[in-house]
């Protein structure tokens, strides 16, 4: 009975262990998907100089296309952790391509006694927002995953 015994525990051992590196696993190749999204995506805007159309939005959507990059129908962008609390930020969800668009607006010192240079006119930048694709369904609704939502920021662009 105790050899019994001991290959039932090891084969539960076994199981948990082929759990949490198949959870690891999915976990890290859907984070590099996302991480490169929102650098490509980022990339594209500065391209664009922050006038993403529909040429950039094309663009998103085969690299997307390309990496296996899948859009996340429940973003809920204005709910997010990540939005900044500036009141004038304009908020975008883009559904189809799978990412949240923040534009904050820069004000910046009229203090005469600071250098003038390029940083010195108001100007705006994006804060992109792409999401893990994990669907854990009564974890995911119940808490907000902040690990599960990956942002960058764009340069600042002068109006």
């Amino acid at each position: 009975m105790n050899e019994g015994m001991g290959s039932t525990t090891m084969i539960v051992i076994i199981i948990v262990f082929i759990s949490v590196v198949s959870a690891y696993m999915a976990y890290n190749v859907n984070y590099t998907k996302a991480f490169r999204m929102k650098n490509k995506i980022i990339a594209l805007y500065e391209e664009y100089d922050g006038d993403c159309g529909a040429d950039c939005k094309e663009e998103i959507a085969e690299y997307a296309k390309d990496i296996g990059y899948t859009s996340i129908n429940n973003l809920r962008c204005e709910e997010s952790y990540f939005k900044p609390d500036d009141p004038s930020v304009r908020t975008q969800t883009f559904d189809r391509y799978g990412y949240c668009e923040y534009k904050v607006n820069v004000v910046k010192s009229s203090n005469p006694s600071v250098h003038r240079d390029n940083n010195s006119d108001p100007g705006y930048y994006y804060r992109i927002l792409t999401r893990i694709d994990i669907n854990i369904p009564i974890v995911q609704n119940v808490l907000d995953l902040r690990i599960l939502n990956i942002t960058g920021d764009t340069k600042v662009f002068n109006n």
